[in-house]
């Protein structure tokens, strides 16, 4: 993969989780509600390198799992009861198609990440992802 291919997922990824932005913050369900999206990874050098992460807030949301991954490969029975599962698999899901519709490689197997916003504040904001 070339340089300018590479600068190219960078601008592509920033692009998408800008319109992701718009469409999911204030979405929420059963006291817990998206306060932001954002995102990172090496997708200079690989665009399966990109983690979109999902951050909550509201009177329930510190009992979002700390760094839940949401994937509809986990079993049932390994799913976390709270936050509902299903609606984070239905946030993923349009995470994905906002990836696929603009061409993302391998949008499926994007890692989308939740946790809570009190949480990662506490935890030292950036610094609570190293």
């Amino acid at each position: 993969m070339g340089t300018d291919e590479r600068r190219n997922y960078s601008d592509l990824a920033q692009l998408v989780v800008g319109g992701l932005l718009d469409a999911l913050v204030g979405r929420s369900h059963d006291g817990a509600q998206i306060v932001t999206v954002f995102h990172y990874g090496a997708v200079d050098i690989d665009p399966k390198h990109l983690v979109v992460w999902i951050l909550l807030d509201g009177p329930r949301s510190d009992e979002v799992p700390e760094w839940l991954s949401v994937s509809p490969l986990l079993r049932e029975s390994l799913r976390p009861e709270y936050p509902d599962y299903a609606w984070l698999l239905s946030v993923r899901a349009q995470v994905v198609s906002a990836f696929e519709e603009r061409g993302w490689p391998d949008a499926s197997a994007i890692s989308v990440m939740v946790d809570s916003e009190p949480r990662v504040a506490a935890g030292g904001g950036w610094f609570y992802f190293k």
